[in-house]
């Protein structure tokens, strides 16, 4: 296996918006993403991620959605994902 590298700041929000570029995906899914995506080679805490998104959210980047499951049991579940904002440039 490669030897870990820290990631910064402006390079993890390249890589979320990258993930997000497939569509909206949860948290840990964005994690899980670039972790296969770099082989494992990024030292990366799952927090960040959460931090990456709530500052990309701040800033207009991304946005929260919403969506209500329902569960075998007729259990309705809400499930929060990020995605893309749209936005003209």
């Amino acid at each position: 296996m490669p030897e870990s590298v820290s990631v910064g700041k402006g390079t993890l929000d390249v890589l979320v918006l990258r993930a997000l570029s497939w569509g909206a995906l949860h948290g840990f899914e964005i994690f899980a993403w670039i972790e296969d995506q770099s082989r494992e080679a990024l030292e990366l805490d799952d927090s960040a991620i959460y931090h990456a998104l709530y500052r990309m959210e701040a800033r207009g980047l991304v946005e929260l959605a919403l969506h209500q499951c329902l569960h075998e049991m007729e259990h309705r579940d809400r499930h929060a994902a990020f995605h893309e904002a749209e936005r003209g440039f």
